[in-house]
């Protein structure tokens, strides 16, 4: 069981199966790769993070102002990319 890290950083594990090396690397933060407008009217976001690391995506006329509406909450579970549309 490995320990804990702090906040922004995480166990890379990539080499491990095959020379046995084990380092701690930055999390990435979230990004947006893609956005498509659909015909239905809604929209697609294609977005990557890493793995555990926790997300929303929200929206809202004004981000600066309130009421600023929820769409998705989850978190990433593997390295590539998620599509949603709503």
């Amino acid at each position: 069981m490995l320990p804990p890290l702090s906040n922004g950083l995480l166990w890379n594990t990539a080499a491990l199966a095959t020379n046995g090396t084990l380092t701690v690397g930055p999390v990435a933060p979230p990004a947006i790769n893609a956005f498509a407008l659909l015909t239905n009217g809604g929209f697609q976001l294609n977005f990557s993070g890493t793995p555990g690391q926790a997300y929303e995506v929200r929206a809202g006329t004004n981000l600066a102002l309130s009421p600023i509406c929820k769409l998705d909450a989850d978190q990433f579970r593997h390295v590539r990319r998620f599509a949603r549309s709503v």
